[in-house]
Formats: C-alpha cells, structure tokens, sequence
C-alpha cells in the first residue's frame, strides 16, 4: 500500500507551480486541480512534478472540483492554495470539505476581513495598523469622488484584481472599464507612497492553530513587473525585524493560523512603513524562494498538517529570486530606475520561476505560447517576448 502523503495544490499557476517546487523530492503524491487557460498562464500544468493533473469544468468552481474528487483518495490529503478566490471558497464551505481534506484557515471572518480590502480598511483604522490614506470605493458612482480626495498618482485597488497605479482621470476611466461586478464588489483608492520598486519588503509567516507563529521570512523587492505597482519580478531575502515583528504582531492581533503574508514600502521621506497589501490563506508568487532561504515554507506546513515535529528555522539572506520573462520587460521598462544585472541574476539568481533543469517544460511552452501569440497579432521581432504579458497587464 502506497504510504506517500497526497497533497492537492489548487490552480495551474506560476504561483502553483512554486509551491510545487517547494514540495518536490520530498516523497510525496502531488496533485494539481485547476481550470485550463492559456498555455503561459497556467505553467504548472505541464510540469512533471504532479503525479495527476485534475481538470475542473469552466462552470464549477473550486469546490465542486474537490467534491468531485474526493472518492479517488483512501485517506485525506492535504489543501495547498494558491489563489485568493480558492482561498476564500475554501474558507465559505469548509464544512463541505473539511471530513476530506486536511488543510489551515483562520476562522471565516479573518479571512473575509483580509482578503476585502475595504473590509481590511476598515480594520487597519479601527485597529491603528499603518496604512497609505485611503478612500472608500461604496458603487460605480463614487469613482469621481476620488480625484477631489487624492492628489495623481495614487493606487487603485479592486477586488479580487491587483492593483494599478493611476496618473490621470483616463487612465482611471479605462482601468474601471476592465472591472467586473466581482471587482466592484470591494473597491479602494490609496495615495501613492513615494519610493521605487526597491522600496518594497514583504514577511512571510505561518501560524500554528494556536496563533503562535512557528516559521518566518522577510525579503526585498528589487524590480516588479510592471514596474511601481506590479508583481515581483525580482527580490532577495533579507533581514528586516521591523516588518517582521509587525507582521507577526497584527496576524497574532487578528488571530492568523496557517499561511500569511504582508507587503510593506518604506517611505524614506518619513521614515515609517505603510502596509500595502495583506495575503492570507494562499501562497504568493515568489514562496519558491523560502526553499533555498532554509525556510520551506510549504513544507512546514505539509508537516505540520501531517503533525510532524517542526524544528525551529532561521533564514539564509542574501538568497535570490527572478521571474525570468517579467524581470527582462521590468529592467527595459522606462519607469523602471534600476536597470542593472538582469544577465547576472539571471544565471545567478538561486530560485527561477520557469526554469528547472528537471522540469523543463514549464519554461519551454510559456515562452512558445507567447511567440505565437506574438506572431498572430503581427508585432515586430523585437517585442515578440512578453507580448503576451504585456497585454495581460494593460
């Protein structure tokens, strides 16, 4: 009888696919469940580390998909996330689930509270947790009330959609044009804080059930994609006891337990760090770099649900990580201030999200899914790479 733990990652992700580099060549049974999409959207589905990939019917959503699934497994296996919608589906009907599957989630409320970000407005403020001034988005009318509220530039912040710097009333009008009424649902505006891309810090922490944090890392942005208000593109583990110990002191505040994460910029003109966006429930993009910091953190958590002893960690600076595609348009960008040493992390950098000498294909089919569709909107050589990321972030 096969003994190997089954863990389930949600989504066919970059992010995904990081989690699932964290896991591989530990023993375990990896599933991937997910919807299909375009190829450089979802690399982890052609990678080689799933023993199965599961696919879940454009109208069902994440549970139902798990549902659907759950009669193949003889014991629970664990939950891994890797999007905020599976994150909060997840925490509204884990009563549906729960006798399946082994996963973590604070109780509902925090989860609701942190993923809203006008519910987590209303918290910072109540809770006096430093955060940029913000204003409240309530309905499509109130967009116009921001410009007498907010000086340009200032961050746009809608639901379940990241956030976009806006410098002028049609870059407001065509961005809201994009929203859904999913996006609607929880819209904020926050002034800009001055600062480049290197500005940026972001702890990683996760939290036993008893809301005690058992592992922890913190890091540096050094470019994003797209550059002031994009995802990261490139950083670097560092030490940072400011933003760690504020990070563990809010999520101990609000009663974190499993994954959580905070991104904080430091604002040099007034010396203080302001919040920008709290992550709970779901792994970011760049966990993949824990595993070389000497803090897995997706595995910590495997064995923690599988109530394994954990040791106690501590992280190794100065450990690198680069998206490959996003830091090469990041460093050409005219926004961007630090155009140095692509080619050097490149080849340097000890964590890529694409590339793996053991897990080839990831890479290989993001790369060619943007040069055909590139090639079908007829640019011109020189921009064929990223086309397709560039439109996504338009």
């Amino acid at each position: 009888m096969n003994s190997l733990p089954k863990i389930i990652i949600s989504g066919f992700s970059m992010t995904a696919l990081s989690i699932a580099r964290c896991l591989s060549g530990f023993g375990y049974d990896i599933f991937s469940i997910g919807k299909k999409s375009l190829a450089y959207k979802i690399p982890f589905y052609f990678s080689n580390i799933p023993k199965k990939r599961i696919i879940i019917p454009p109208q069902k959503n994440i549970i139902e998909g798990l549902l659907d699934i759950r009669n193949i497994f003889d014991d629970n296996p664990i939950l891994l996330l890797s999007e905020d919608i599976h994150a909060l589906e997840v925490s509204e009907n884990r009563d549906l689930i729960d006798k399946y599957y082994t996963f973590i989630l604070p109780e509902k409320n925090i989860v609701d509270k942190l993923l809203d970000k006008r519910k987590f407005t209303e918290l910072a403020i109540e809770k006096e947790i430093n955060i940029p001034k913000t204003v409240i988005v309530k309905n499509k009318g109130e967009i116009d009330d921001i410009i007498s509220k907010l000086s340009f530039p200032f961050l746009l912040k809608p639901y379940m959609m990241h956030s976009c710097k806006i410098s002028s009333k049609k870059e407001l009008i065509d961005y809201t044009k994009s929203f859904s009424p999913l996006n609607w649902r929880s819209v904020i505006a926050q002034e800009w804080i001055p600062g480049n891309d290197a500005s940026i810090y972001f702890c990683f922490v996760f939290f036993n059930r008893e809301i005690e944090p058992i592992a922890s890392l913190t890091a540096q942005k050094i470019r994003q994609w797209p550059p002031q208000d994009g995802t990261t593109s490139l950083c670097k583990t560092i030490e940072n006891k400011h933003v760690l110990n504020e990070t563990i002191r809010i999520f101990k505040m609000l009663g974190l337990s499993g994954f959580g994460s905070i991104e904080y910029k430091f604002n040099n003109k007034d010396g203080k760090y302001y919040i920008m966006e709290p992550t709970i429930g779901r792994y970011n993009q760049q966990i993949a770099i824990s595993k070389e910091a000497g803090v897995n953190l997706p595995n910590i958590a495997v064995n923690y649900l599988r109530r394994k002893k954990i040791s106690e960690f501590k992280q190794r600076n100065n450990v690198w990580w680069i998206h490959e595609i996003n830091d090469c348009l990041s460093q050409r960008h005219p926004r961007q201030s630090n155009k140095n040493g692509y080619l050097r992390h490149l080849f340097n950098s000890d964590t890529n999200v694409l590339f793996s000498k053991k897990d080839l294909m990831p890479i290989l089919v993001t790369v060619g899914s943007e040069l055909i569709t590139a090639i079908k909107q007829k640019t011109k050589t020189k921009d064929l790479i990223g086309f397709s990321y560039k439109a996504e972030m338009k």
